[in-house]
């Protein structure tokens, strides 16, 4: 005779659906040089919901609702060709376990305050959805640190796209909060620098599995990275 116990598949499913893919170290990253870790196509494959930046020009990468997009100066968007290098990106398929209220917040300490009680555990990454309208954002196109181009938007309505590291992973993931912004229209995006929202919902999934994978580049494989 055989026994089901479709409860002991359950944990299996859950993780399964919450495995964060990553392409390069944000230490590696942070260093300069010149990356080219994986096309646009192949990141793609890895989740409908993703941020990152391009290695051609350090742009700001989108990746929404199954939708890439690179943000060019001044916030402008466009679609991303497939051909387009990534140098640095986390991707996930988002399914969110929690919705939740988000008050208005004017700093984004404040915003962090509105998210962080909804987390079960802060040992673990989580993807985030933040959607409403903003009083007013500061954003950068670009992750350039010789060339920023740094911008401001208000009144607009839009979500934040993002994740949320714990630091046990610095120097192979960012630190804490990080979220792209991208408009309700499609039109406007960027790299989060200031924030001051109205009243939002905000969506969060845990993630148990992540799947980090390193350039095959020469630049990397001979880089001296401490």
């Amino acid at each position: 005779m055989k026994f089901f116990f479709p409860y002991l598949l359950f944990p299996f499913f859950i993780w399964a659906e919450t495995s964060l893919y990553q392409i390069n170290l944000q230490k590696y990253f942070n260093s300069g040089v010149d990356q080219n870790a994986l096309s646009e196509s192949a990141l793609a494959k890895k989740g409908d919901f993703a941020i990152g930046s391009l290695s051609s020009d350090e742009a700001v990468f989108i990746r929404y609702d199954g939708n890439s997009y690179k943000v060019t100066k001044g916030g402008a968007l466009q679609k991303v060709d497939e051909k387009e290098g990534i140098a640095i990106a986390n991707a996930i398929l988002f399914q969110p376990a929690k919705h939740f209220d988000v008050g208005a917040a004017n700093t984004f300490v404040k915003l962090d305050q509105e998210i962080l009680p909804h987390f079960d555990s802060q040992n673990i990454p989580y993807a985030i959805l933040i959607t409403g309208t903003f009083n007013h954002i500061k954003l950068n196109s670009t992750y350039s640190k010789q060339k920023p181009d740094l911008f401001e938007l208000n009144d607009i309505k839009g979500s934040l796209v993002g994740f949320w590291m714990p630091s046990s992973l610095s120097g192979i993931a960012f630190d804490k909060f990080h979220f792209h912004f991208i408009s309700q229209d499609r039109k406007k995006g960027g790299r989060v620098i200031e924030v001051s929202s109205a009243k939002g919902i905000g969506a969060i999934t845990p993630i148990f599995n992540l799947n980090l994978e390193f350039p095959k580049t020469k630049e990397f494989l001979n880089a001296r990275i401490n």
